[in-house]
């Protein structure tokens, strides 16, 4: 039994430092997010029900930095956001106006 393709992918972004995630993130914070209709589907990855709340509630109308407050707000750990914004929007489970080429990630982690 081989390993998944995305639960890897899912497993870089639980074990990447959290840092380098806020620090990719913080470029986008005043962008409207929306879900990507042509990505996996969420259960593809088998994330943490936390992930899965935090992707389920882009809409289309609030800003990452929005959507981090909101959990900031409800009193939730903001890390399991982090590290879900940051696979969404690596795996294009959800988008920004921004065009893939402006991706801080693109450039950082490219080979």
């Amino acid at each position: 039994m081989g390993l998944d393709p995305y639960e890897l992918i899912r497993d870089a972004a639980n074990e990447a430092h959290l840092e380098e995630i806020e620090s990719v993130l913080d470029p986008l914070r005043e962008r409207v997010l929306e879900r990507c209709d042509d990505g996996p589907p969420l259960q593809t990855f088998r994330m943490d029900r936390r992930w899965v709340s935090v992707l389920d509630s882009v809409s289309g109308d609030t800003t990452l930095g929005g959507i981090l407050a909101r959990q900031s707000g409800s009193g939730a750990d903001l890390e399991p956001a982090y590290r879900a914004l940051y696979l969404g929007l690596a795996c294009r489970l959800v988008r920004t106006k921004v065009s893939p080429s402006q991706m801080p990630f693109r450039e950082s982690f490219s080979a």
